[in-house]
């Protein structure tokens, strides 16, 4: 019997499904890398989030492995390239969590520019201010989406019900503007917007990116959302942006390092300065984390290893 190795907890259709496609099914949550490199060998499917870096040494050590499964979006844990050069196919599930992102960075956005949680948190205190909590509508902004893949594009039809105008940018693809979208360039978003919601991978060119030189590139100050990927934007570079302006309101979802136990001082205070802010909110990297996610990514993982085995009919 075929088998698979699932390093991490997801929905139960995963393993359900993985069955039924004849393989006999591992789980281990808690497994290290280390753990994985000296069990792989026997195993053609190998099933991880984003704690698993599945590297050189790993994909030698896999001598049976065929399909590699990563939740969700991104597979910058994966060393890709060379799994495909030892016949192993890799697959992701964007298409699971792509709403879920998309309806928190609304979400976001509709606090920011509604002072909800400065609001909030005066009501809570006692006290009632009205004035100075006066909000913004989303109907009379721009907002530029900067990366239009799955999420970039889940994230324009949600906006599409508020009026606002939508701008999207994209380096690597084109001939995607429609209806509900304007296809732009780059030097557009920076004229434009009023709002940028970054949803780029992480890769070399990538990460550091959103830093003070981008930002000064921007015509006026932006409310700005990163539910991406933390690497992707440089901690200092975004607090100085609040700092002088640049940056109307913030909120992440990702962050430079999300492990807060192992924060040095710097980035402590960092945190800090970020945290202390009423216009800037700080989620634990939940954007795509919703019950109807959790299933969506097990599923669409499953259909794509399912359909390399000519059964994909079967699971749907």
């Amino acid at each position: 019997m075929r088998r698979a190795l699932i390093v991490d907890r997801f929905h139960e259709v995963l393993e359900q499904g993985l069955a039924d496609l004849g393989y006999d099914c591992t789980v281990k949550p808690s497994l290290s890398d280390a753990d994985i490199c000296a069990e792989i060998e026997d195993y053609e499917v190998l099933i991880v989030r984003s704690k698993t870096r599945v590297d050189r040494k790993m994909l030698e050590a896999a001598k049976k492995l065929k399909y590699i499964g990563r939740a969700g979006s991104g597979m910058e844990n994966i060393d890709f390239v060379y799994a495909r050069t030892l016949g192993i196919e890799c697959y992701n599930s964007p298409e699971g969590n792509c709403d879920a992102v998309g309806e928190q960075v609304v979400g976001c956005i509709l606090a920011l520019l509604n002072n909800l949680v400065k609001a909030d948190s005066e009501m809570k205190q006692g006290n009632w201010v009205r004035k100075p909590n006066t909000g913004l509508e989303l109907g009379d902004m721009t907002v530029g989406i900067y990366g239009f893949g799955h999420t970039g594009s889940a994230l324009a039809r949600k906006l599409s019900g508020f009026s606002c105008k939508i701008n999207a940018y994209d380096k690597y693809r084109e001939g995607f503007g429609n209806e509900l979208v304007r296809e732009v360039s780059e030097e557009v978003i920076f004229r434009d917007s009023d709002i940028v919601s970054f949803h780029t991978p992480l890769t070399e060119e990538t990460q550091g990116m959103l830093n003070k030189s981008l930002l000064a590139r921007f015509a006026k100050p932006i409310f700005l959302v990163n539910a991406s990927r933390g690497p992707v934007a440089v901690t200092a570079d975004l607090i100085d942006g609040l700092d002088t302006g640049r940056i109307k309101g913030l909120a992440l979802d990702v962050f430079e390092n999300e492990n807060f136990d192992s924060y040095a001082a710097d980035e402590w205070r960092q945190y800090e300065r970020l945290s202390s802010r009423s216009n800037v909110i700080l989620t634990p990297h939940i954007a795509g984390w919703t019950t109807s996610s959790e299933y969506k990514i097990a599923y669409f993982l499953l259909l794509k290893i399912g359909g390399q085995s000519g059964i994909v009919n079967n699971l749907s």
